[in-house]
């Protein structure tokens, strides 16, 4: 199993679209699109497109023998020059961030483009609270392939520069998830987070908020996954998908099992679900 890959959908309405898969390939075996390193794999977080430019954030991800057997450690930010080319075609331009003390796992939650910045949701990890931070860049600088003006929300005093060292940053929202999205929802004139709550038979909550700082609401639960009744259940990664057609709104979620051996006697288990909300 290849620890990362790339899909692209063409059509917005999930029951018609087709999606085409891409990896990469050694003459014996498939390989990750974004190549393994020495002592961990990357695992896909969010991205935003910049003009002709597209910023993808990984998660740095080290297997462990406790727990779920792995652990989010770090971060990395890719630029892709020619995002309109196939995927192996891709031009890519590996981009060094700042580093931070706090385990923040930057642009793992949702990333925003509004108002000349470019705006990443970041989870602290590992964090049984999962603090969720929001940093940001000027536009200009992202698509230019620079990340050292990386400013950090700091609640009441504004923003901070990352060398800022009289103030801590300030989470957003507590009781997040690792990955989420975050949208704004033209009608209503909110901004809106979607995830999960909760480990194993977790729910879809909703978040609303009147701009990307804050202040947000409590977790709203808007749908609870009919896969709940299965006993080793594992649900995860809701995101919404406002670009999509169908519904009012479409999310997607994740299924997967506590114990590696229902992959075998369970074939509807490992696959992504879209739901419509209304």
């Amino acid at each position: 199993m290849v620890s990362n890959s790339l899909a692209i959908q063409r059509g917005y309405d999930p029951t018609t679209a087709a999606i085409e898969f891409f990896w990469r390939s050694t003459p014996d075996r498939p390989v990750p699109y974004f190549p393994d390193f020495d002592g961990g794999r990357y695992w896909p977080g969010h991205g935003v497109r910049i003009g002709d430019r597209l910023l993808l954030f990984l998660m740095e991800v080290q297997s462990r023998s406790d727990g779920l057997g792995f652990e989010v450690v770090d971060w990395r930010a890719v630029l892709v020059l020619t995002p309109g080319l196939d995927p192996h075609e891709w031009d890519l331009q590996w981009l060094e961030g700042p580093a931070n003390d706090l385990r923040i796992i930057v642009g793992s939650g949702g990333v925003v483009a509004r108002d000349g910045f470019v705006y990443a949701f970041s989870s602290q990890e590992p964090n049984a609270r999962h603090d969720v931070y929001l940093v940001r860049w000027p536009e200009r600088d992202v698509r230019d392939g620079r990340l050292e003006r990386m400013e950090w929300w700091g609640g009441d005093v504004g923003w901070l520069t990352h060398d800022d060292e009289e103030h801590d940053p300030v989470p957003v929202f507590r009781n997040g998830q690792t990955e989420f999205t975050v949208h704004y929802d033209d009608d209503r004139h909110v901004f809106i987070v979607m995830q999960t709550m909760g480990f194993g038979k977790a729910v879809v909550v909703r978040r609303t908020a009147p701009d990307l700082t804050g202040p947000w609401s409590a977790p709203d639960t808007i749908f609870s996954p009919a896969q709940r009744a299965f006993p080793r259940i594992l649900i995860y990664q809701a995101k919404a998908h406002p670009h999509l057609e169908g519904a009012r709104l479409v999310v997607t979620y994740c299924t997967n099992s506590m114990d590696f051996a229902d992959h075998q006697s369970e074939p509807w288990l490992y696959y992504p679900r879209f739901a419509r909300i209304d």
